[in-house]
Formats: C-alpha cells, sequence, structure tokens
C-alpha cells in the first residue's frame, strides 16, 4: 500500500465542522499497521481505503492487483480461482466491484 498521507485527506462526517476540507490539518495518522486516520475535530477515525473499491476487503493488495491483471488478460475466473486458491465467488465479487 501506498505510504500515508494525511494532507491529502478530508473528514467525510458531515457533522464535522472540518466536513470536506483538503489541507486543513485536522487529519492525522491514526494508525500505520492498519491503515486508519483521524480526524482531530470530530475525534473519527476513518480507513484510509474508503470509497475506494479497496474499501473492506480483507485480501492483500498484490494478490488483489493480479487477479484483476489477470482478469483483464482474458483468463478464465475458474482458472484464476485454482491458480490463485481464490474461490471463484470471491474473484465474482471484486469483478463486480469494479465494474
Amino acid at each position: 500500500m501506498k505510504p500515508m498521507e494525511p494532507d491529502k485527506q478530508w473528514c467525510d462526517d458531515e457533522a464535522c465542522p472540518d466536513f470536506g476540507k483538503i489541507g486543513a490539518g485536522n487529519i492525522r495518522v491514526h494508525s500505520y499497521a492498519e491503515h486508519r486516520y483521524r480526524c482531530n475535530t470530530c475525534k473519527r477515525t476513518f480507513s484510509a481505503t474508503k470509497g475506494t473499491f479497496l474499501y473492506k476487503l480483507r485480501t492483500a493488495l498484490p494478490v488483489i492487483l493480479e487477479v484483476v491483471a489477470l482478469l483483464v488478460e482474458r483468463n478464465s475466473i475458474r482458472a484464476i480461482g485454482r491458480v490463485k486458491h481464490i474461490r471463484p465467488n470471491t474473484i465474482l465479487h471484486w469483478l463486480d466491484l469494479l465494474g
């Protein structure tokens, strides 16, 4: 995962006075291990992947990117599942999220 950049994040809590403000100085890194940020104004934490297709996925990013690359190369979902030891339904879920 890329380095955490709190100055490029914003608070997504609509009740927060700093809602949507980028570079307001209110966002800090809450946890490097879990890739979470914290708004110092409203004290809420949020994931670095919130709002992306990766949000709440528990598989490692390199595995997901490799599966997506194999899909782009027109490999079958069942073949990718056999090679990567991932259930075809999981791959279909990722494909749905990408769409």
